[in-house]
């Protein structure tokens, strides 16, 4: 007789531990069909399937890191990173001197 296997069940905190996303946008991506629905446990309790979870989770990885003739997959819009100035990022940072003055000379070589 072969073993049946018993789904391992996360509860939401889990599930918010394993994902990163907080309560309301695990929601909110049920509702959107984006994230794999809950099963009831009982009257005010609901879990998720640990395999559903964890094969959503490697979805987004590999969506992440797809790539197709040497060019990254694209499904967001281009946001051009626009440096700051040396200062604006020192000013609160905890460097010392040091690091602040190297820092400085690399973007005045920049420059």
């Amino acid at each position: 007789m072969a073993a049946q296997t018993v789904p391992t069940i996360l509860r939401r905190k889990q599930v918010e531990g394993r994902t990163g996303l907080a309560r309301s946008t695990i929601y909110q991506n049920v509702r959107a069909g984006l994230f794999p629905a809950p099963i009831s446990l009982g009257a005010k309790s609901v879990g998720w399937i640990e395999a559903e979870v964890n094969e959503w989770l490697q979805s987004r990885i590999d969506d992440s890191r797809k790539v197709s003739d040497g060019a990254e997959k694209i499904d967001k819009p281009h946001v051009t990173q626009i440096p700051l100035p040396v200062k604006f990022h020192l000013e609160a940072a905890p460097w010392d001197s040091d690091d602040l003055l190297q820092c400085q000379k690399k973007q005045e070589n920049a420059e």
